[in-house]
Parts: C-alpha cells; sequence; structure tokens
C-alpha cells in the first residue's frame, strides 16, 4: 500500500515538475521576442539599457534551450503534450510602456514558478533544482531591470 502510494505521489511531483517546466520555457521564449521587439522598437535608449537587454535575450535563449533539453531527459512519452501557455502576446504594435509592463508580468510569472520548480526538484532532481534557482536568479535581475525601466519611464525619464 505504502509503495503505490508513493508511486503516485512521485508521479504527480513529476508531471507538475513538467508541466512548470514546459510553462517557464514558454515564457523564456516569449520573453525573448519582447525583449527583441522593445530594442526594435526604442531607438533613443542608452546604450547601457541596450547591453542589459542583449545580455537578457542571450540568458533567455540560453534558459530556453536548457529547459528543453531537461524536458527530453524527464519525458519519455510526453512530447506530444502543448505548453501551458498563460501569457499571450499581445497584438502588436505595443507602446513602450504597455511592453515593459507585459515584459515584468512573464518574469514576475517566471521567477515564482521557478521557485515552484526550487521546491518540487529540491532532493528530486538536482540538474533540474539547480537550473531552475540558477535561471530564478537570473530571471529576478531581469524583473529588477524591466521595473526600474518602467519607474523611470513613469518618472519621465528617458531610457
Amino acid at each position: 500500500m505504502f509503495i503505490a502510494t508513493q508511486s503516485t505521489t512521485s508521479e504527480k511531483r513529476s508531471q507538475k515538475l513538467i508541466s512548470l517546466l514546459k510553462t517557464v520555457a514558454d515564457n523564456e521564449r516569449q520573453t525573448h521576442k519582447l525583449y527583441t521587439d522593445f530594442l526594435q522598437s526604442s531607438h533613443s535608449i542608452s546604450d547601457d539599457i541596450t547591453d542589459l537587454c542583449h545580455t537578457a535575450l542571450h540568458e533567455d535563449k540560453s534558459h530556453f534551450d536548457e529547459i528543453l533539453a531537461c524536458l527530453k531527459r524527464l519525458e519519455v512519452t510526453s512530447h506530444s503534450q502543448q505548453a501551458q501557455k498563460l501569457f499571450f502576446t499581445p497584438e502588436y504594435p505595443l507602446t513602450t510602456e504597455n511592453l515593459l509592463q507585459h515584459l515584468r508580468d512573464i518574469e514576475a510569472f517566471s521567477v515564482k514558478a521557478y521557485n515552484e520548480i526550487c521546491n518540487i526538484s529540491m532532493e528530486y532532481d538536482y540538474q533540474v533544482f539547480d537550473l531552475s534557482y540558477r535561471n530564478m536568479n537570473e530571471n529576478l535581475a531581469h524583473l529588477d531591470f524591466v521595473s526600474n525601466l518602467l519607474n523611470n519611464l513613469h518618472a519621465g525619464e528617458r531610457l
């Protein structure tokens, strides 16, 4: 009886982990697109902000690729499932403020999802835990960066 319960709990944990990984993979893809759109639509931003956006682009692409590798390792037969999409890219063109708000919302959700992945994978799958912990910290930096940009925009400062 205990073995069956333990197996069911492990399967539920694995399914929840895979679902969350698919969600953050989709979010990383979306933030990559939004950072690209921000760079293309904002012609008068400072070199520092441009550099930080390019860093975020590189990190988001890396996160996406690493998460896909984890999913391939964890999933044996579930490749046909679609990633859960909690955020949809709105229709374009977006204002700079709306684009940054959308980026902030996705980054904030990703931080929460990575935290949950860390909680689920701790003592269960150290590779997923390490990847998620690192990505969570990088997404916290992205969230801080985008929040500061929004605050500067609201204060009427030049980006």
